[in-house]
């Protein structure tokens, strides 16, 4: 149960930020980084280490202004699913968790990122930018 719901963590995370999980995976491999993640593993790491992180600066410093939020929301939003189920299908592999299942989880996992995400953009335009904590 614990490993269901760290698959689902990991997609909630990338319902808010992409680049950052995925990262953060990467790192938590060691050596061998992103070689059991399913179609990053076909990158070579030093490349995908450099669009990661870029990307990751481009979230934290492009999310400042208004029409940068926009612009970031809507590319987070047709790249969350995907970066979502990518995510969850990854933790449940390395938790050898699901089976023969990996795709149902995988599409729960996707779809709980583009929800969150879903309720982002719908914060941004409903309040006019995002909540303040």
């Amino acid at each position: 149960m614990i490993e269901i719901l760290a698959a689902l963590s990991i997609a909630a995370a990338v319902g808010m930020r992409i680049a950052l999980p995925l990262l953060i995976i990467g790192l938590l491999y060691g050596d061998n980084l992103w070689a059991d993640v399913p179609i990053l593993a076909r990158i070579p790491p030093p490349i995908l280490l450099g669009i990661l992180v870029s990307w990751s600066l481009v979230e934290l410093f492009v999310s400042k202004g208004r029409l940068g939020q926009r612009t970031l929301q809507m590319v987070q939003l047709c790249c969350s699913p995907f970066v979502g189920a990518i995510a969850g299908v990854t933790v449940a592999r390395s938790t050898d968790i699901a089976g023969g299942s990996l795709w149902l989880l995988g599409l729960v996992c996707g779809l709980l990122a583009l929800v969150l995400q879903l309720v982002q953009v719908g914060w941004f335009f409903r309040l006019r930018g995002l909540p303040c904590g």
